[in-house]
């Protein structure tokens, strides 16, 4: 239905045929990504993700004081074995006592909305051959190949991809789809005057470089929603497959998945260009 770019600022600097979109993932996900031959996009809701400041209106005096409480309370409860049940009264009666806040309004909105929103967040280059070792670390799963949250249903071990896409083509892809998006660039900047609040970070997160797409619902019940495009109108889609010694299956999904080495596929992959790092050995 429509697509609103906001933190424009950021954004209106930039050719947007130049802007390149890439997830990293253990490739495990490829057949959920590419689910019946269309592209899934899928959203998690802002208030489920690690960063403890997502989606909070920084201009709330002491919010960040009260979420670092809350994080290390909720922490020390999870390592006992709990279970967090609803932080909501937890994080007003921080507010309140930390800044003397009587707009109890305010800060039950600000929790609405992050229940409300689902992002889904995006490595923003200016070239879809960019890669961050970061990233390949902290997302695909490369660093825990033993670990079984990396192995596909068959225990075999998988290894991580990356998929890359054009924006232009994306957003005009979602376009097409029954929905209203928000997109931009996440500003990490220490200013609290934002008024997009779902689309700001911490600077500690800046090595993201995050192209956020975003969907407010009238729904908090789920965790992550997903967003189908169709083969017809689904942007070209780019597969790069970590250079590891195991990466033989990725190589057979993405095959299966109709990848293909030609520059003129629709679904186009290669290998990973950067050199694996040297594992340490502990004697």
């Amino acid at each position: 239905m429509s697509v609103k770019i906001v933190n424009k600022e950021l954004y209106e600097n930039r050719n947007e045929d130049e802007i390149w979109l890439h997830r990293y993932f253990s490739s495990k996900y490829l057949n959920d990504t590419f689910q019946n031959q269309c592209f899934k996009i899928n959203f998690r809701r802002v208030d489920d993700f690690g960063d403890g400041l997502e989606g909070w209106n920084h201009a709330i005096p002491n919010i960040k004081k009260a979420v670092k409480i809350m994080a290390n309370y909720n922490n020390r409860v999870i390592d006992s074995g709990g279970t967090i049940v609803s932080n909501i009264r937890y994080i007003l009666s921080l507010v309140k006592d930390k800044s003397q806040i009587s707009d109890e309004e305010l800060i039950l909105g600000n929790i609405k909305e992050r229940e409300l929103s689902f992002a889904s967040c995006w490595f923003a280059t200016e070239s879809k051959e960019d890669e961050s070792r970061i990233m390949w670390n902290l997302y695909s799963g490369i660093k825990k190949k033993k670990h079984k949250e990396n192995e596909d249903e068959g225990g075999n071990v998988v290894t991580g991809v990356k998929i890359s896409v054009k924006w232009s083509e994306l957003k005009a892809s979602l376009g097409l789809l029954n929905e209203d998006f928000e997109v931009g660039f996440v500003d990490y900047s220490e200013s609290k005057n934002i008024e997009e609040v779902m689309f700001k970070k911490d600077s500690s997160y800046s090595f993201e470089k995050e192209f956020r797409i975003l969907i407010k619902t009238s729904n908090n019940k789920e965790r992550i929603i997903s967003k189908i495009i169709n083969p017809f109108s689904s942007p070209k889609v780019y597969c790069k497959v970590w250079d590891s010694y195991d990466n033989n299956e990725a190589i057979e999904k993405v095959l299966e998945l109709g990848f293909e080495k030609s520059e003129n596929a629709k679904r186009q992959f290669d290998v990973s260009k950067l050199i694996p790092e040297f594992l340490k050995n502990n004697g």
